[in-house]
């Protein structure tokens, strides 16, 4: 496919999802009235918003936690003393630190 061919194609799937977004059908009904398969819509749709850049803010990877005050009484005290703890979080990061004691840990 020649980049004019491609670039014709799509800027031809860019105004189909436009027109679909303004429709009130289903993808299917939209679809079959248009010509073309669900699954080049899907495809098309997904290939398109790969290319184009997110005009929301990217998200904080990390937000602020809130815990509940400290309840002393309904706490047990740990039977052995952690040395190292490690919370892994999605897309791979992982967090390490060194605990004491439980004083360590609620800090």
């Amino acid at each position: 496919m020649t980049d004019r061919s491609h670039a014709a194609t799509r800027r031809s799937w860019i105004d189909r999802i436009d027109r679909f977004q303004q429709s009130s059908q289903t993808v299917a009904q939209f679809c079959a009235a248009e010509g073309f398969s669900p699954a080049s819509f899907y495809r098309w749709r997904r290939m398109l918003q790969a290319d184009t850049p997110s005009s929301s803010p990217s998200l904080p990877r990390f937000i602020p936690v809130s815990l509940p005050p400290n309840r002393q009484a309904e706490l047990s005290p740990p039977t052995e003393t952690v040395t190292m703890m490690s919370v892994e979080l999605p897309g791979g990061v992982r967090i390490r630190f060194e605990a004491t004691g439980p004083t360590s840990v609620r800090s």
